[in-house]
C-alpha cells in the first residue's frame, strides 16, 4: 500500500490475528494514536503476524491521555505474541507513552516469543513518560542496525521494563539500552556479539539497570559498565 498497511485512530478493543503486513510505503501497523477513556478498556492484541519491509516503522503505537473525569483509571493493554518484525526501515516496533506521569491509567505492554530482526533502528523501542507493566519475555532481538536491539527512553522515573527469557545477538549496537529515567531488569537472558555492551545505561550518576542470571559473549570490551554509582538514600526502594 502507499501508506500504511493498517492505521488506527482514537478508543478500540481490537485483536489482529494471523495476518502480513509488509512492503507498504509507511508503516505496517501505525496507531496515531491510541485514545483511552476512564473507565473502560483500550486494547490491541497481534498475534501470529509477519511485519517485514515497510519504509517507516514496523508497529508504531502512540498512547495519548485517556478521556473522561479520571475518577477509575483507563485500563490500556498492548500485547505482541508471536510476531515477526523484521527488515523495517526505521524502529522495528515502537510503543510511545506520551502522557504524563501522574496520569490515572492501568498501562500493561507484554511483547511475548517475538522476533525483532534486521530492523535499520532498534528492533524494540519503548519510550516509558509514565510508568506501567512493561515486559519483554522470551523473544529475540537479532542482527538490528540502530543503538541497541531493545532502546528504553522516557521521562518516568518509575517505568520498569523486564526482560526475561530473551536472546540479544548482533546488533550494531548494544543488546539493551536504557536512555530515559526509568529502571531496567534483565533476566535469564544471552547475549552474543552485540558490537557494544550487553547492557548499557547513559546515566552514569544512578544505578538504574539489574542484571541476574545472564552471559555475555561477544566482541565489546565491556559487557556491563557501571559508572559512579551512588546509593544516597539507603532506605528508598530505588
Amino acid at each position: 500500500n502507499g501508506g500504511d498497511g493498517i492505521r488506527i485512530e482514537g478508543h478500540v478493543d481490537l485483536a489482529i490475528r494471523d495476518c502480513r503486513l509488509v512492503d507498504n510505503q509507511q508503516s505496517g501497523l501505525s496507531v496515531l494514536p491510541l485514545l483511552p477513556r476512564s473507565g473502560a478498556k483500550a486494547r490491541i492484541d497481534m498475534e501470529r503476524c509477519e511485519v517485514s519491509r515497510n519504509k517507516d516503522i514496523g508497529i508504531n503505537i502512540k498512547i495519548d491521555s485517556p478521556l473522561g473525569d479520571e475518577v477509575d483509571p483507563a485500563r490500556i493493554r498492548i500485547g505482541l505474541r508471536g510476531v515477526l518484525v523484521e527488515g523495517n526501515h526505521d524502529h522495528g516496533a515502537s510503543i510511545d507513552i506520551r502522557y504524563p506521569e501522574g496520569t490515572h491509567a492501568d498501562l500493561r505492554i507484554r511483547v511475548e516469543q517475538c522476533s525483532f530482526i534486521s530492523n535499520h533502528k532498534a528492533g524494540l523501542h519503548i519510550d516509558a513518560d509514565a510508568p506501567g507493566d512493561f515486559s519483554v519475555l522470551e523473544s529475540e532481538l537479532l542482527g538490528n542496525l540502530g543503538s541497541a536491539g531493545a532502546l528504553v527512553s522516557g521521562d518516568s522515573t518509575e517505568a520498569v521494563t523486564r526482560i526475561h527469557s530473551c536472546f540479544l545477538a548482533a546488533q550494531a549496537g548494544c543488546g539493551v539500552l536504557l536512555s530515559g529515567d526509568g529502571l531496567l531488569d534483565v533476566t535469564r537472558s544471552l547475549f552474543v556479539d552485540n558490537s557494544d555492551a550487553a547492557v548499557r545505561s547513559s546515566d552514569p550518576l544512578q544505578l538504574k539497570a539489574r542484571m541476574w542470571a545472564c552471559s555475555g559473549i561477544g566482541p565489546a570490551p565491556v559487557g556491563v559498565r557501571s559508572e559512579g554509582g551512588d546509593l544516597a538514600e539507603p532506605n528508598s526502594a530505588r
